[in-house]
């Protein structure tokens, strides 16, 4: 797909099997194919979160380009669909050169502070309002610069992000906006099987949307990113799983909404290679000896506790036969999935897609609920 569009591989590219120059053109497209990474990546994590660890969502939101990955995970987009769309905007974008370079500067403000920072210039506006204290402006480069300059002396502390110096979220792209919008109209989108609320809208979508046209109103409006964890949680939203790499909004949600709960399951290198690994364990194990004989408890539960001993990163001895998972050791849902599913490999055991919780959760309890499974 991103090669139809003049971009490198991002197979290639995810597999570090190239490399650009770094200069002129190069560096556009290497900002080109880290955008598609995220994608590609984004949509990894859902799968992962939902076809192995049997998490199924009530909502989806996605921040900025995350929505074009929480379209497909609500089946609204194929991933082609979605690849391509993000494909056209970003060609858009790049066909379309506003008369000079843009910037984005992160503030730690509120909104209408921020808006008191945009107002010192004439063509600066509010791109993103992530968390209370924390808000992005785009526009010219060297109007953002001229803020960021104020914003120090003031004891505002700023940080300049790192884009491809296009002006993101703002009315200047609207040439862009424009094209994309009319280039993106033949890609076929279908019925929601899932809610998916807007940022950019500040709306969960509705069957009329056209999802396309939605995505493309994102070139040029900005993203209220807080008011969207404000209005899910005040619709009884209480657990947000992000699903990409690291924990950087699951930190905004605790911002805005500390009475919730975040769960990053990839918020590290470490954590995503201990999750590898243990696919590759897992796959490996049952591929080599299956029990096809009864379960025998005492190795089950012995098992188990070795299991959740991993997963939580705890001395082996801190797991006893009885021990209350939930009450004395913290095990939240998305780590007892985990377990679950490990053991369920392990053992060659079937579970049912909505998979119960005995109370009280110990390794004893599970080991039972699995033998009662197999």
């Amino acid at each position: 797909m991103a090669s139809l569009y003049g971009m490198p591989s991002v197979r290639k590219a995810l597999l570090g099997e190239e490399q650009s120059s770094k200069t002129g053109t190069a560096k556009q497209y290497d900002e080109d194919v880290r955008a598609l990474e995220v994608f590609a990546v984004q949509v990894v994590c859902h799968r992962i979160v939902r076809d192995w660890l049997g998490i199924r969502a009530d909502v989806f939101c996605g921040h900025s380009l995350g929505e074009y990955a929480a379209l497909v995970a609500a089946e609204g987009l194929t991933i082609t669909a979605g690849a391509r769309l993000l494909c056209q905007r970003l060609a858009s974008i790049r066909s379309h050169t506003t008369p000079s370079p843009g910037l984005l500067l992160a503030l730690e403000s509120s909104r209408d502070e921020a808006r008191a920072w945009a107002d010192r210039e004439p063509a600066t506006v509010i791109a993103a309002i992530n968390a209370p204290q924390q808000t992005v402006l785009s526009g010219p480069a060297e109007e953002i610069v001229r803020i960021r300059e104020a914003a120090t002396r003031e004891g505002t502390r700023t940080t300049l992000l790192h884009t491809d110096r296009s002006h993101h979220h703002h009315p200047l792209l609207t040439a862009a906006y424009l094209h994309y919008s009319a280039a993106v109209r033949p890609v076929q989108t279908r019925p929601l099987i899932s809610r998916v609320y807007t940022p950019v809208l500040r709306r969960t979508y509705v069957p009329d949307d056209d999802l396309s046209q939605s995505l493309a109103l994102q070139m040029i409006l900005p993203v209220d990113f807080d008011q969207a964890v404000r209005d899910l949680y005040q619709d009884g939203v209480r657990t947000f799983i992000e699903c990409g790499l690291k924990d950087t909004l699951s930190t905004l949600i605790d911002a805005t909404a500390p009475a919730a709960r975040t769960v990053a399951p990839f918020r590290s290198l470490q954590t995503i290679r201990q999750l590898q690994g243990r696919h590759t364990e897992m796959h490996a194990r049952t591929s080599t000896r299956r029990h096809t004989m009864s379960l025998d408890r005492d190795e089950l539960i012995g098992g188990l506790k070795e299991i959740y001993a991993r997963i939580l990163e705890f001395p082996p001895e801190s797991v006893t036969d009885d021990v209350d998972l939930e009450g004395e050791l913290g095990v939240d849902s998305l780590q007892h999935r985990l377990a679950l599913a490990e053991a369920a490999e392990r053992w060659n055991v079937t579970l049912p897609q909505d998979v119960p919780a005995p109370s009280p959760l110990t390794p004893t309890t599970v080991a039972d609920y699995l033998l009662g499974s197999s």
